[in-house]
């Protein structure tokens, strides 16, 4: 095989793995944004429960539990980016958590983790919003 023929092949096979990577990337941001959708609307409402301090609503545990349903299927995501990954699993830790202690109907334990599931959601955000 010739040097140009190595160097064509070369370049073929490089741009199908750019293209692989692409296309997943693609698949990736689309369920992302997916999720997003989906977790937009009980994300505003648990804030205004929360400032509400009507923790002991039935809105606000179907609120958590839609959230701790998406970000479950966060978890699904094969993201490319291993932080996108370590703070999906982190949510959704912190969610489960969550919907226990309002399940306890434990004040305290329902504030902390709702910080906690803010603070991963901006971190997040903060970080993937703008690309």
């Amino acid at each position: 095989m010739s040097a140009k023929k190595a160097i064509a092949l070369f370049l073929l096979i490089v741009t199908c793995a750019f293209s692989i990577s692409a296309t997943k990337d693609k698949k990736s941001a689309k369920a992302v944004e997916r999720i997003m959708k989906n977790m937009k609307t009980p994300a505003k409402e648990l804030k205004k429960l929360e400032r509400a301090k009507l923790y002991t609503k039935s809105s606000f545990a179907s609120y958590v539990a839609t959230l701790t349903r998406e970000s479950k299927n966060m978890l699904r995501i094969k993201h490319p980016d291993k932080d996108f990954n370590d703070i999906s699993k982190d949510l959704f830790k912190e969610m489960t958590i969550l919907q226990k202690a309002v399940k306890k109907k434990d004040f305290n334990a329902i504030k902390k983790s709702w910080n906690e599931a803010k603070q991963l959601c901006a971190e997040c955000h903060d970080i993937y919003q703008d690309l």
